[in-house]
Order: C-alpha cells, then structure tokens, then sequence
C-alpha cells in the first residue's frame, strides 16, 4: 500500500529520530523524492505543492512557523 503525501511528508520531517522544522519548498521536494518523482521533475512538484501545502495546514502533527527576515533597508538609522 503506497503512503499518502502527507504521510510522506512526516516520515521526511522525522527522519532524523525527531520532528525538525524545514522550510515547505524543502519539505515539498523531499517528500516527491521520497514518493518516487526526480527531484528535477520541476512540473511534477509544483504540480503537487498546493495539495502539500492544504494537507500540511490541516494535519495536526504540524505547525506554521512565520519566520520573518531581517530587512535591515527598513532599519532606521542612528546617525
């Protein structure tokens, strides 16, 4: 019986013995390695990305983290 993506996706996330947090583009295409896709199959993935990405929202045994980037031209300047 073949897992489902989202099945996928957690054995991917909790390869290492624990859950770790990775970014969803690294997530999405880690997990369409692991269900058989080439990881240069760019169609295939992006094909599945908005399935992965509603199931990931839904699923429980995952979380968002909004990780929000320095954006130091939107720092003031002290001089």
């Amino acid at each position: 019986m073949n897992k489902s993506m989202i099945d996928t996706a957690y054995d991917v996330a909790k390869s290492k013995g624990k859950l770790e947090q990775i970014k969803f583009e690294d997530l999405l295409v880690r997990t369409m390695v692991a269900m058989g896709v080439s990881a240069d199959d760019n169609d295939k993935i992006i094909a599945q990305a908005g399935k992965l990405y509603t199931d990931l929202t839904m699923d429980g045994r995952f979380l968002q983290v909004k990780v929000e980037k320095d954006d130091s031209s939107k720092k003031k300047s002290k001089g």
